[in-house]
């Protein structure tokens, strides 16, 4: 019974870091969209979005460091090439980088 918990866990976590990633690349498309014009923002607007912006990007930092301590604890038994995990980790913060280089040029 307890591997298969451990892989429970293991699984959620994963999931987690995929809902953080997913929700980093929205804000980033829609932050270059506004960045290149294609979307219009009220100048009176434009404040408040990009707070919004980085208080969730500064939430999922918090986030993926507390769900990483968790994952060095796993064997990954469900995952079959560790690269993978380490290619996504590698993805995710290049999309942090470019989040908070729009919000800031912004």
């Amino acid at each position: 019974a307890q591997p298969n918990i451990e892989k429970l866990k293991e699984r959620q976590a994963l999931h987690e870091l995929l809902r953080i990633g997913m929700g980093r690349a929205e804000d980033l498309r829609f932050l270059q969209k506004v960045e290149g014009k294609q979307t219009e923002v009220a100048p009176q607007s434009a404040p408040q979005l990009l707070e919004e912006c980085e208080l969730r990007e500064e939430f999922r930092v918090a986030r993926e460091l507390e769900l990483q301590k968790e994952i060095v604890k796993f064997n990954f038994v469900s995952c079959t090439d560790g690269t993978a995990l380490l290619k996504l980790l590698v993805l995710e913060e290049d999309r942090m980088r470019q989040v908070r280089s729009i919000t800031t040029s912004i």
